[in-house]
Formats: C-alpha cells, structure tokens, sequence
C-alpha cells in the first residue's frame, strides 16, 4: 500500500483513510500550514468576539478568548447530556 501515488499526502488520510504515520504527518503538516496561512493574514474584524476568532485566526483578544471558553462550555454540557 505505500507505494499507491497518494500515500504521504493530506487526501491519503482524508479520502483514502490511511491512518499511517506518513499519511498522518502530511496531514498535520497542512493543517498548519493552513492555520498559518490564516494567522498571517489581516484578521477580519467581523471575527472578533467569536470562537471562530479564537481558534481560527488565533486572535487572543478578551472578547474572542471569553466566546471561546464560552463555547467549550457549551459543548462540554451537550457531550454531557447526550444532545
């Protein structure tokens, strides 16, 4: 299976569900990439405030660090009480 042309790469772990740690890394390597990516550029205004802002764009504001503790608590009570 390691020789297949998508092995190592991002959509061999997203499309061909290979859970290898090639597949992995590549997978990792892009995602940060991305975020990277996102980080650098201007971050819209529009984010601020929101839980998107925080984990997204890495905006560490007060207003975008309290919707993301916000947010955590809400999914922590729905994983909770199984909604």
């Amino acid at each position: 299976m390691p020789d297949e042309p998508w092995h190592g790469t991002p959509g061999g772990y997203t499309n061909h569900r290979c859970r290898c740690d090639a597949c992995r890394a590549a997978l990792r390597d892009y995602q940060r990439d991305k975020r990277k990516q996102r980080i650098a550029s201007t971050t819209p205004e529009h984010v601020h405030g929101t839980a998107n802002g925080y984990g997204n764009y890495g905006c560490r504001c007060d207003r975008c660090r309290a919707a993301w503790t916000e947010n955590e608590r809400l999914l922590r009570h729905r994983r909770q009480s199984g909604e």
